[in-house]
Protein backbone atom coordinates (compact mmCIF):
# COMPACT_ATOMS: atom_id res chain seq x y z
CA UNK A 1 0.00 0.00 0.00
CA UNK A 2 0.54 3.70 -0.22
CA UNK A 3 0.56 6.01 2.72
CA UNK A 4 0.08 9.75 3.30
CA UNK A 5 3.95 11.22 2.92
CA UNK A 6 5.58 13.18 5.29
CA UNK A 7 7.58 11.52 7.56
CA UNK A 8 9.46 7.47 7.30
CA UNK A 9 10.85 5.86 10.25
CA UNK A 10 13.74 3.64 10.31
CA UNK A 11 14.22 0.87 13.03
CA UNK A 12 16.85 -1.65 13.59
CA UNK A 13 20.99 -2.79 13.26
CA UNK A 14 23.04 -0.94 11.68
CA UNK A 15 21.61 -2.54 8.33
CA UNK A 16 18.45 -0.84 9.13
CA UNK A 17 16.90 -4.17 8.63
CA UNK A 18 12.95 -2.64 9.46
CA UNK A 19 11.48 0.04 7.37
CA UNK A 20 8.27 1.82 7.99
CA UNK A 21 6.94 4.30 5.65
CA UNK A 22 4.50 6.88 4.71
CA UNK A 23 6.01 8.40 2.05
CA UNK A 24 6.85 4.75 0.05
CA UNK A 25 5.13 1.76 -1.08
CA UNK A 26 5.22 -0.65 1.08
CA UNK A 27 5.27 -4.71 0.12
CA UNK A 28 2.26 -5.15 1.86
CA UNK A 29 0.06 -7.48 0.84
CA UNK A 30 2.58 -9.19 -0.63
CA UNK A 31 4.69 -11.42 1.80
CA UNK A 32 4.65 -9.01 4.34
CA UNK A 33 4.45 -9.11 7.94
CA UNK A 34 3.77 -5.17 8.58
CA UNK A 35 0.69 -5.52 10.05
CA UNK A 36 2.07 -7.13 13.32
CA UNK A 37 4.36 -3.80 13.93
CA UNK A 38 1.52 -1.47 12.45
CA UNK A 39 0.23 -1.06 16.11
CA UNK A 40 3.50 -0.36 17.42
CA UNK A 41 3.57 2.67 14.72
CA UNK A 42 1.45 4.79 16.55
CA UNK A 43 4.19 4.10 20.24
CA UNK A 44 6.48 6.58 18.19
CA UNK A 45 5.32 9.50 20.25
CA UNK A 46 6.02 8.20 23.30
CA UNK A 47 10.03 8.18 22.87
CA UNK A 48 9.79 11.71 21.77
CA UNK A 49 8.60 12.77 25.15
CA UNK A 50 10.63 10.06 27.14
CA UNK A 51 7.85 7.45 27.98
CA UNK A 52 8.74 3.73 27.77
CA UNK A 53 5.54 2.37 26.87
CA UNK A 54 1.38 3.13 26.30
CA UNK A 55 -0.75 0.74 28.21
CA UNK A 56 -3.80 -0.42 26.19
CA UNK A 57 -6.83 -2.90 25.93
CA UNK A 58 -8.03 -2.09 22.62
CA UNK A 59 -5.42 -5.28 21.08
CA UNK A 60 -6.52 -7.65 23.92
CA UNK A 61 -7.91 -10.67 22.57
CA UNK A 62 -6.60 -10.04 19.04
CA UNK A 63 -3.89 -12.09 17.12
CA UNK A 64 -1.43 -8.60 17.03
CA UNK A 65 0.09 -9.50 20.70
CA UNK A 66 0.78 -13.44 19.60
CA UNK A 67 2.53 -12.51 16.64
CA UNK A 68 4.56 -9.36 17.92
CA UNK A 69 6.92 -10.59 20.46
CA UNK A 70 7.30 -6.93 21.71
CA UNK A 71 4.26 -6.33 23.38
CA UNK A 72 3.27 -7.38 27.24
CA UNK A 73 0.29 -7.95 28.84
CA UNK A 74 0.06 -6.96 32.44
CA UNK A 75 -2.54 -5.86 35.17
CA UNK A 76 -3.65 -2.11 35.59
CA UNK A 77 -2.41 -0.66 39.27
CA UNK A 78 -5.54 1.16 39.40
CA UNK A 79 -8.49 -1.31 38.98
CA UNK A 80 -6.46 -4.62 38.45
CA UNK A 81 -8.09 -4.95 34.65
CA UNK A 82 -5.67 -6.59 32.42
CA UNK A 83 -3.82 -4.66 29.70
CA UNK A 84 -1.22 -4.78 26.99
CA UNK A 85 1.89 -2.42 26.77
CA UNK A 86 2.80 -1.25 23.82
CA UNK A 87 6.76 -0.19 23.68
CA UNK A 88 7.79 2.86 22.60
CA UNK A 89 9.61 2.75 19.38
CA UNK A 90 13.21 4.77 19.04
CA UNK A 91 13.77 4.94 15.23
CA UNK A 92 17.66 5.26 14.10
CA UNK A 93 16.63 7.46 11.41
CA UNK A 94 13.22 9.77 10.83
CA UNK A 95 12.50 10.88 7.03
CA UNK A 96 10.96 13.90 6.93
CA UNK A 97 9.95 15.40 3.89
CA UNK A 98 8.85 19.12 4.10
CA UNK A 99 7.97 22.83 1.86
CA UNK A 100 11.48 23.75 3.28
CA UNK A 101 14.11 24.11 5.50
CA UNK A 102 17.39 25.74 5.52
CA UNK A 103 21.28 24.69 5.55
CA UNK A 104 21.34 23.94 9.13
CA UNK A 105 18.56 22.12 8.84
CA UNK A 106 15.71 23.97 10.70
CA UNK A 107 12.88 22.58 9.03
CA UNK A 108 9.38 23.28 8.28
CA UNK A 109 6.15 21.99 7.27
CA UNK A 110 2.75 23.23 6.88
CA UNK A 111 -0.39 20.90 6.30
CA UNK A 112 -1.16 17.71 7.86
CA UNK A 113 1.86 16.88 10.32
CA UNK A 114 0.61 13.64 12.00
CA UNK A 115 3.04 12.14 13.58
CA UNK A 116 6.06 13.89 11.58
CA UNK A 117 7.47 15.85 14.59
CA UNK A 118 6.62 13.39 16.94
CA UNK A 119 8.62 10.72 14.71
CA UNK A 120 11.64 13.29 14.00
CA UNK A 121 11.86 14.26 18.16
CA UNK A 122 11.86 10.15 18.78
CA UNK A 123 14.58 9.32 16.21
CA UNK A 124 18.69 9.54 17.15
CA UNK A 125 18.75 11.67 14.02
CA UNK A 126 17.05 12.76 11.43
CA UNK A 127 17.54 13.26 7.32
CA UNK A 128 15.18 16.30 6.14
CA UNK A 129 13.85 16.02 2.26
CA UNK A 130 13.07 20.00 1.09
CA UNK A 131 11.40 21.27 -1.73
CA UNK A 132 13.47 23.95 -1.15
CA UNK A 133 16.49 24.72 0.42
CA UNK A 134 15.86 28.69 1.87
CA UNK A 135 17.98 31.43 3.86
CA UNK A 136 18.32 30.86 7.53
CA UNK A 137 16.25 34.70 7.63
CA UNK A 138 13.26 32.86 6.25
CA UNK A 139 13.40 30.29 8.57
CA UNK A 140 13.41 32.93 11.67
CA UNK A 141 10.47 35.13 9.96
CA UNK A 142 8.11 32.41 10.44
CA UNK A 143 9.21 29.63 13.33
CA UNK A 144 6.07 28.06 14.43
CA UNK A 145 6.50 26.64 10.85
CA UNK A 146 9.00 24.27 12.15
CA UNK A 147 8.61 20.72 12.56
CA UNK A 148 12.26 19.85 13.45
CA UNK A 149 15.37 22.02 14.90
CA UNK A 150 18.93 21.79 13.37
CA UNK A 151 20.64 19.61 16.14
CA UNK A 152 17.83 16.73 15.48
CA UNK A 153 19.24 16.52 11.56
CA UNK A 154 22.03 14.86 10.19
CA UNK A 155 21.71 15.92 6.53
CA UNK A 156 19.07 17.96 4.40
CA UNK A 157 18.52 17.11 1.23
CA UNK A 158 16.76 19.64 -1.86
CA UNK A 159 14.38 16.76 -3.18
CA UNK A 160 11.62 18.60 -4.67
CA UNK A 161 8.66 15.85 -5.70
CA UNK A 162 9.86 14.00 -2.35
CA UNK A 163 6.34 13.03 -1.36
CA UNK A 164 5.30 11.62 -4.92
CA UNK A 165 2.53 10.41 -5.52
CA UNK A 166 1.48 11.25 -1.90
CA UNK A 167 0.42 15.32 -2.22
CA UNK A 168 2.92 18.16 -0.10
CA UNK A 169 0.10 21.06 0.75
CA UNK A 170 0.38 24.24 -1.46
CA UNK A 171 3.44 22.37 -3.99
CA UNK A 172 1.39 19.75 -5.61
CA UNK A 173 -1.70 17.41 -5.17
CA UNK A 174 -1.91 13.68 -4.97
CA UNK A 175 -1.28 11.10 -7.80
CA UNK A 176 -4.90 9.27 -8.25
CA UNK A 177 -3.72 7.98 -11.23
CA UNK A 178 -0.10 6.67 -9.94
CA UNK A 179 -1.40 4.89 -6.88
CA UNK A 180 -3.87 3.16 -9.23
CA UNK A 181 -1.78 1.92 -11.66
CA UNK A 182 0.83 0.72 -8.62
CA UNK A 183 -2.19 -1.14 -6.69
CA UNK A 184 -2.08 -2.94 -9.96
CA UNK A 185 0.88 -3.51 -11.01
CA UNK A 186 1.98 -4.98 -7.45
CA UNK A 187 -0.96 -7.81 -6.79
CA UNK A 188 1.45 -10.50 -6.71
CA UNK A 189 5.26 -10.90 -5.74
CA UNK A 190 6.52 -11.01 -8.84
CA UNK A 191 4.63 -7.52 -10.48
CA UNK A 192 6.04 -6.23 -7.29
CA UNK A 193 9.38 -6.84 -8.27
CA UNK A 194 8.72 -5.64 -11.60
CA UNK A 195 7.22 -2.00 -10.45
CA UNK A 196 10.22 -1.67 -8.30
CA UNK A 197 12.66 -2.17 -10.69
CA UNK A 198 10.75 0.16 -13.01
CA UNK A 199 10.73 2.75 -10.91
CA UNK A 200 13.16 2.55 -8.17
CA UNK A 201 16.38 0.55 -8.43
CA UNK A 202 16.16 1.58 -12.38
CA UNK A 203 16.10 4.86 -11.84
CA UNK A 204 19.59 6.46 -10.98
CA UNK A 205 18.13 9.66 -9.40
CA UNK A 206 15.42 11.90 -8.00
CA UNK A 207 15.30 13.66 -11.33
CA UNK A 208 15.07 11.25 -13.36
CA UNK A 209 12.09 10.11 -11.53
CA UNK A 210 11.16 13.44 -12.48
CA UNK A 211 11.77 13.15 -15.99
CA UNK A 212 9.91 9.62 -16.26
CA UNK A 213 6.67 10.94 -14.61
CA UNK A 214 6.52 13.58 -17.27
CA UNK A 215 3.56 16.17 -18.00
CA UNK A 216 1.95 14.02 -15.14
CA UNK A 217 4.15 15.63 -12.94
CA UNK A 218 3.57 19.32 -14.17
CA UNK A 219 0.01 18.85 -13.70
CA UNK A 220 0.62 18.37 -10.03
CA UNK A 221 1.31 21.92 -9.46
CA UNK A 222 -0.39 23.86 -6.67
CA UNK A 223 0.62 27.06 -6.38
CA UNK A 224 -1.13 27.40 -2.65
CA UNK A 225 -3.29 29.91 -1.08
CA UNK A 226 -1.58 32.61 0.75
CA UNK A 227 -1.91 32.82 4.38
CA UNK A 228 -3.23 35.65 6.42
CA UNK A 229 0.02 37.95 7.94
CA UNK A 230 1.33 36.96 11.37
CA UNK A 231 2.61 39.23 13.26
CA UNK A 232 5.78 38.29 15.77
Amino acid sequence: MLRYCSAATLVGSSTLTRWSSTSRPSTAGVGSKSAENEPAWAASPLRAIGAPYVPTRTLLGSDIPRANGSFREATSPFDGSPVLLIPAIAPDVTVLAVQRADADGNAQLWGPWGVSQEAGLAAKRVIVLAEEIVAREVIASDPNRTIVPALKVAAVVEAPGACHPSPLQGRYGRDHEFFHEYHQATRTAEGFASWIAEWVTGLPDRKAYLRKLGPRWSALAASGVPASPVQF
